[in-house]
């Protein structure tokens, strides 16, 4: 070999070297970096105003924590207008969310039906971005609360903030007087219902049991007794005894009247 076949390959050589030992250095930067990936469990649930927390787990290719994030936020399907940015100072009632360079968290204050859904936990670096999907749903009931009042000729029993949605039934001892009442049933906007029945019973009994009956469960939630004062009572007894003469009224009227014809 020549000195100048020689001197080509050694500065051939150089070249080379330099470019493998910039391969390298270029590999061990992308490795201490890594690739981010994101760990969730997909079906999750909650409990009707139970604080609730979905979290995703950050793992790189190497196991390092050291990248710099772009972006990070939580999203619901078909829900354009909701995001929980944990980089962002967020002053909702109902969410709260936080980024760790191990997790990503997001914290259902208050859950309720209208919480259910599909989420996604997003996060990008600069070497790489990853998302995953959390199946959210709700176990057990919201009881929500009741209220009763009693007029002088009817009842009514409500049921507001429930869930599943649900039905009333009024019973006297053993007695079903539902068919004697009237039902109304309203969405909330956080999903759960108010359930309203006005009982219009024909006897004058001071006590019924109002029960709410869950459709989707098939059993009984709740049952109150409701037991009527004396004013109302009297008041109930009142109208009664008044329907009771009127109609004795009616009848001796009429007898008279036909014995007038018959003499």
């Amino acid at each position: 070999m020549s000195p100048i076949q020689l001197e080509m390959f050694q500065k051939k050589l150089h070249t080379i070297l330099a470019t493998v030992a910039y391969f390298i250095i270029l590999l061990n930067l992308v490795n201490s970096i890594g690739d981010v990936n994101l760990y969730a469990h997909e079906n999750q649930t909650i409990n009707c105003n139970e604080k609730a927390v979905l979290q995703c787990n950050i793992s790189t290719s190497s196991g390092a924590e050291q990248f710099n994030l772009k972006k990070t936020n939580w999203k619901k399907h078909e829900e354009k207008h909701f995001e929980c940015d944990p980089t962002f100072n967020s002053t909702s009632p109902e969410f709260k969310c936080d980024y760790t360079k191990k997790a990503l968290t997001l914290t259902i204050l208050h859950p309720k039906p209208a919480n259910m859904g599909k989420y996604y936990c997003t996060i990008q670096t600069d070497s790489g971005h990853d998302s995953k999907a959390i199946n959210l749903s709700m176990k057990g009931e919201c009881t929500g609360d009741f209220t009763w009042k009693a007029g002088s000729d009817q009842f009514q029993c409500s049921f507001n903030g429930i869930y599943p949605e649900g039905t009333i039934y009024w019973f006297h001892s053993d007695n079903n007087v539902t068919s004697y009442s009237t039902l109304t049933n309203l969405t909330n906007s956080d999903g759960t219902f108010n359930i309203t029945s006005v009982l219009r019973p024909k006897d004058s009994m001071d006590r019924y049991n109002c029960s709410l009956w869950l459709l989707k469960n098939g059993q009984y939630l709740k049952n109150q007794e409701i037991q009527l004062s004396n004013l109302v009572r009297s008041s109930f007894l009142s109208r009664a005894n008044g329907q009771h003469c009127s109609s004795w009224t009616i009848l001796l009227v009429g007898l008279m009247l036909s014995l007038r014809n018959f003499l």
